[in-house]
């Protein structure tokens, strides 16, 4: 099964996040644009504005990412 549109920009996502004008950068300033021009449905942006995990990982499922919160203490 190919990738899905959210899969794919979650790993462009985390490559060279520390590079000069890198994906990551771009999303943190303005992370709806980026999504939009990535390319992904709005209900997919809107999950990841709310941080719906549910609705993510059922979008990622079959795909190597799971989407969760972490805990630090």
């Amino acid at each position: 099964m190919p990738p899905s549109k959210l899969e794919k920009f979650f790993k462009d996502l985390a490559r060279n996040p520390d590079a000069p004008n890198s994906l990551y950068k771009r999303y943190l300033a303005n992370p709806r644009q980026v999504m939009k021009d990535a390319g992904l449905e709005d209900d997919v942006i809107n999950a990841v504005m709310a941080g719906d995990l549910t609705f993510l990982n059922g979008v990622l499922q079959g795909s190597n990412i799971i989407c969760g919160t972490l805990v630090r203490s």
